[in-house]
């Protein structure tokens, strides 16, 4: 059933932790009501140390700001892509100062996992890894507590998730430096590394067909088999200390600033790690074999590096993206920005192959103020890339209905989807007629031939 909602976010005196919201939870811990007091920045560690350049030490006038009384709506631009589904968190209602830090979704969108975070200032940040079932008939989610919560003092907290079997649970817990696994039967959780081997992770993903996982921090990325143990030193793929830019054929000297994956952000056949380097503003493909990386789309040039721009993959620019997710083809990439408050389409020439374009499909905007916009936190694919969901900093979880016959089609003979639709009834006919055609043109062909002889014939008498 499709949900119609707009998202108020109207800022009452005091709002509290999703628990307290979403009837029928058990857990029996809530977060601090406080009201958000000053700017918070949740994809800048405030206590990691940026480099000296332009683009990474920025703090964006808009990021993490306190909106007035404004009502806050998805708008969808191209409604041949995408159909708005409804909002996962229904029952939730808007709550200002909680975000949705990453999602997880199992099977074709019955089942979603979701890390949540309460980012008021002048108080602990409580975050909690939640499940929301789609009840049998799709009428809406089924949510329960299922990991946390855990207390942070700083702006580093839980920041990603990852299931990797239908018990074991991944997290990535910037703020105490470890990665945990938790048994959700039984909410059990040990150490899969530590801060000594792996510090501040952020985000998670699996290689499709190894028992290897990647994991981003916020200079690099890093390489784990899953039988890893804690006094190991996990394999550096790409990146190094310190954050930066550059690309590179050698991993060692590549440098990323804040990158974030997810699980769905490698290719079908696990040969390219496609990450939303937040604080470059760009998107990055590394080779998981070799950690050679290079830029596919973004510009870190010019004064404002944070404004949303579309088009060809050298002019577009992104604003803060911390989303990003791969159709299983390996043709379309989705984008999820947090300042910009948009959801971006990026198509390729061919699978896992340079970019054709980006293109913005859905913005978060203010209905009475355009230069006003809410900020999407994370972003995700169901198994049949069939849904999109996405993540906001307002406790909302998007659903949004991916129309498969207009995603792009990638490789030989199919440069782009314009091409594609102009010549297709051409292709069509060709094929069901080829046989009679090439018969006729054998036909013709040899009374032409037929005709041109006795033509040179009678020349020739003559």
């Amino acid at each position: 059933m499709l949900l119609s909602y707009t998202i108020s976010d109207l800022f009452p005196d005091c709002r509290v932790g999703a628990e307290d919201v979403i009837s029928g939870l058990s857990n029996g811990h809530d977060a601090t009501g406080q009201r958000r007091t000053k700017n918070h920045l949740p994809y800048d560690h405030e206590d990691i140390l940026e480099p000296e350049d332009a683009v990474s030490t920025e703090r964006l006038a808009g990021a993490g700001r306190e909106l007035p009384e404004q009502s806050l709506s998805l708008q969808i631009y191209e409604a041949s892509l995408l159909a708005n589904a409804g909002n996962v968190l229904q029952s939730g209602g808007s709550i200002p100062n909680v975000e949705v830090k990453d999602i997880f979704v199992s099977g074709n969108g019955t089942t979603v996992l979701f890390a949540e975070c309460n980012v008021t200032s002048g108080g602990p940040v409580s975050c909690n890894v939640k499940r929301a079932v789609l009840a049998p008939g799709g009428e809406g989610y089924t949510i329960n507590h299922i990991a946390g919560p855990w207390l942070y003092t700083s702006s580093s907290t839980a920041e990603g998730i990852l299931l990797i079997d239908d018990t074991t649970l991944l997290v990535a817990d910037s703020g105490n430096n470890v990665v945990k696994k938790v048994d959700i039967r039984t909410r059990d959780e040990t150490n899969f590394t530590t801060g000594e081997s792996l510090p501040k992770p952020l985000r998670l993903a699996k290689h499709p067909s190894e028992q290897v996982v990647f994991v981003s921090s916020v200079d690099r990325i890093y390489k784990v088999p899953l039988e890893y143990k804690t006094e190991s030193i996990p394999q550096v793929l790409a990146g190094d200390s310190g954050q930066g830019y550059s690309d590179s054929t050698t991993g060692a000297t590549v440098r990323f600033s804040m990158p974030r994956i997810g699980g769905r952000s490698i290719s079908g056949n696990g040969s390219a790690l496609y990450v939303a380097d937040t604080s470059n503003h760009l998107i990055r493909q590394v080779n998981t074999s070799t950690g050679a990386t290079r830029t596919l789309a973004g510009n870190r040039n010019g004064v404002y590096p944070w404004i949303s721009r579309d088009g060809p993959p050298n002019m577009a620019k992104f604003s803060r993206p911390c989303g990003i997710a791969v159709t299983s083809d390996g043709c379309n990439l989705f984008v999820a920005e947090y300042d910009g408050g948009a959801i971006r389409w990026v198509t390729m020439k061919e699978p896992d192959g340079d970019v054709m374009e980006v293109k913005t499909v859905a913005v978060m905007r203010s209905d009475s103020n355009s230069s006003l916009s809410g900020s999407f936190t994370s972003l995700t694919l169901s198994d049949d890339d069939g849904y999109l969901f996405v993540g906001t900093n307002n406790f909302r979880l998007f659903k949004l209905e991916v129309k498969a016959s207009v995603l792009h089609r990638c490789g030989a003979g199919s440069a782009d989807n314009s091409s594609r639709s102009n010549h297709g009834g051409e292709r069509a006919f060709w094929n069901k007629h080829k046989k009679w055609l090439i018969a006729l043109i054998v036909i013709f062909g040899s009374v032409g031939c037929c005709c041109c002889c006795a033509a040179m014939g009678k020349m020739c008498d003559d």
